[in-house]
């Protein structure tokens, strides 16, 4: 089955490292012409982006800060499921 995306996904990217920041942002806009609207380093900045810029999906590293648990909890419980703009968050934490 071949799916069509109509609408360009906005994406945030936090994680530690500028150089993974970057990768990760060229090689999405670059394959997948979706629009990286913000990157930052810290749980702190995983917070203010998801509250201001409300991104479709925000890719948050484990090494964000040591309370990257409880920042998707009140990212996820402070989004409306039924609402489009709720973000979808990916992690690989433990």
């Amino acid at each position: 089955m071949n799916l069509k995306i109509s609408a360009q996904l906005r994406i945030a990217i936090i994680n530690e490292l500028p150089l993974f920041r970057d990768g990760t942002a060229a090689a999405l806009t670059t394959a997948s012409k979706h629009g990286v609207v913000a990157q930052g380093a810290t749980t702190a900045d995983a917070k203010r982006i998801a509250a201001s810029l409300k991104p479709d999906l925000m890719v948050l590293a484990c090494e964000a800060g040591a309370d990257t648990i409880e920042t998707i909890q009140t990212i996820v419980a402070s989004s409306e499921p039924s609402n489009p703009s709720s973000p979808a968050i990916t992690h690989s934490c433990p």
